[in-house]
């Protein structure tokens, strides 16, 4: 049996600097970096959705977390196909750094949750 901690996946278009590092697990502070440095429109379809950060701390709705990450996953896979009609033109997203702070942080922000509090459904 494995002692090894769970893997969390990450998708990164390599464009940008991944802010963890890969020499250690991931952090409070990589989570809350993830969520933070999403787009104004994202920041607010999120807050829609239940997740955000204010004086009180993180605020998380495990059963809106897939119409966030079905929304992170369009950014991804828009800026993949270099088809930025959709998502990309709503949320007025313009570069390689949007596709990983509104898509690959945010998907491993909700994956990390997920493991932690996601078994107490």
């Amino acid at each position: 049996m494995s002692s090894d901690p769970p893997q969390i996946p990450f998708r990164h278009t390599g464009k940008v600097p991944n802010p963890q590092a890969e020499d250690r697990p991931l952090e409070a502070d990589d989570l809350l970096f993830y969520i933070g440095e999403t787009s104004m429109p994202m920041t607010a379809f999120m807050r829609r959705h239940g997740l955000f950060m204010d004086t009180d701390g993180l605020h998380f709705d495990l059963t809106q977390f897939g119409a966030i990450r079905t929304l992170a996953d369009k950014v991804i896979s828009e800026h993949e196909s270099g088809r930025l009609d959709g998502v990309w033109k709503e949320l007025d997203l313009s570069g390689d750094e949007d596709a990983d702070y509104d898509g690959g942080y945010i998907l491993t922000a909700l994956a990390a949750l997920d493991l932690l509090y996601g078994a107490q459904r």
